[in-house]
């Protein structure tokens, strides 16, 4: 597989939009319907507890939260969007 740089460049950019418009839905889904939005922050959570050894949760809404999940949750939400992207290029 040769990975150049163009290819890259082309999987991060429809990536970041892909991931940006699935949210952008999810605010007019959110205003229009009042359909709660996704919560990056409980995927902080849950890869943090990962780190931390701990894989299973009985509800990891009502886990212990942790510092900085929110920040954790949503760089990976986009992390995840590019790297689907990267699987289509």
């Amino acid at each position: 597989m040769d990975l150049d740089l163009n290819s890259v460049a082309m999987a991060t950019v429809v990536g970041l939009g892909a991931t940006l418009t699935m949210d952008l839905w999810g605010l007019v889904l959110k205003k229009a319907f009042n359909v709660p939005p996704s919560n990056y922050c409980l995927v902080g959570r849950w890869l943090i507890y990962m780190l931390e050894g701990v894989f299973r949760h009985s509800s990891i809404v009502a886990a212990e939260p942790r510092r900085a999940e929110c920040v954790v949750g949503w760089i990976a939400h986009y992390l995840i969007g590019v790297l689907f992207a990267g699987l289509l290029v």
